[in-house]
C-alpha cells in the first residue's frame, strides 16, 4: 500500500467522521441559540454538500480499482470530477458571507453579507455557463478566483470578530472556521503548482492535498465534537466575547 494509499484512506475516514458529527449536530440544533444555529446549520449543511460530492468521487475512483475494465464508472467520475470540485469552490467562497448575514445584529454588516452571498452564486452560476469546468486550466482559474474570494471573505469575519460585530459566534464555531480559513490561506498555493500538471498528473502527486486536507478535518471533528459535548451536558457553547479575558481597571 502506497503512502499516497493511506493518506486518502485517512483522509476519507476523517471526512466520513465529519459528516457523521455534522448530522447529529443537524438533528440536536435546536438546542443552540437562535444565531449560533443557524450559522451551524448553514456551516454543516455545506460541508455535508461537499462531502457527499466527495465520497461519490472517491466511491467511482475504488470501483475504478478494483474494476479497471469498469470504463463506464470511469468515464461517470471523469464528467463528475469537475463540477464537484467547482461547486465546493463556490461553496467554501459563499460561506463567510452567509455567516456575516446570520452572526452580525448590525443590519449593514447582515446587508453586506447577503449581498456578497447573491454575487457569489450568481458569479458561480454565470462561471459554469461560460465553460469553467470544461477544461482543467480553466477550472483551476475558476477555482483560484473563487478561492481568493473567498480568503477575502474568512478574513473579513475575523475583522468582525476583532470589533465586536459577531456577537453570536461561539468558541466552536470559531475553531472551525480557523480550520477552514488556514486551509484555504494555503489552498492558492497549491493551485498554482497542479495548474503545471494534467488532472491525472496532479492525482499522482496529491500527498501535499490529503495531508492538510487530513489535519484540517481533524481540526473540524474536535470542534464539532466539543460543541456536542457541550450541547449534551446542557452547558451553551460560549460566545468569543464571552471567552475572552476581562481587563481589570484599577
Amino acid at each position: 500500500m502506497t503512502a499516497l494509499t493511506v493518506l486518502r484512506v485517512l483522509a476519507g475516514a476523517a471526512v466520513v467522521g465529519l459528516a457523521v458529527l455534522l448530522a447529529r449536530l443537524l438533528l440536536h440544533r435546536q438546542a443552540l441559540a437562535g444565531r449560533a444555529r443557524a450559522a451551524w446549520t448553514a456551516v454543516a449543511v455545506i460541508e455535508l454538500a461537499m462531502i457527499a460530492g466527495y465520497l461519490h468521487a472517491e466511491t467511482l475512483a475504488l470501483v475504478t480499482v478494483v474494476r479497471p475494465d469498469a470504463s463506464a464508472w470511469m468515464e461517470h467520475r471523469r464528467a463528475l470530477y469537475n463540477p464537484v470540485y467547482y461547486l465546493n469552490a463556490v461553496l467554501i467562497a459563499a460561506l463567510p458571507a452567509l455567516l456575516m448575514r446570520v452572526l452580525s445584529g448590525d443590519l449593514r454588516v447582515r446587508a453586506a453579507g447577503a449581498t456578497l452571498a447573491a454575487a457569489i452564486a450568481i458569479a458561480g452560476v454565470g462561471g459554469f455557463l461560460l465553460g469553467a469546468t470544461s477544461s482543467w486550466p480553466g477550472l483551476l482559474g475558476w477555482t483560484r478566483a473563487f478561492t481568493l474570494a473567498g480568503i477575502a471573505g474568512y478574513l473579513t469575519v475575523w475583522a468582525l470578530v476583532a470589533v465586536e460585530r459577531l456577537p453570536a459566534m461561539d468558541v466552536y464555531l470559531a475553531a472551525f472556521l480557523l480550520m477552514r480559513t488556514l486551509y484555504e490561506i494555503v489552498k492558492p498555493v497549491q493551485e498554482l503548482f497542479f495548474q503545471e500538471f494534467t488532472a491525472a498528473e496532479a492525482a499522482s502527486i496529491w500527498h501535499l492535498h490529503l495531508f492538510l486536507q487530513l489535519l484540517q478535518r481533524l481540526g473540524m471533528i474536535g470542534a464539532v465534537a466539543m460543541l456536542l459535548s457541550a450541547v449534551r451536558r446542557g452547558r451553551p457553547p460560549r460566545t468569543i466575547l464571552a471567552a475572552r479575558p476581562t481587563t481589570l481597571h484599577s
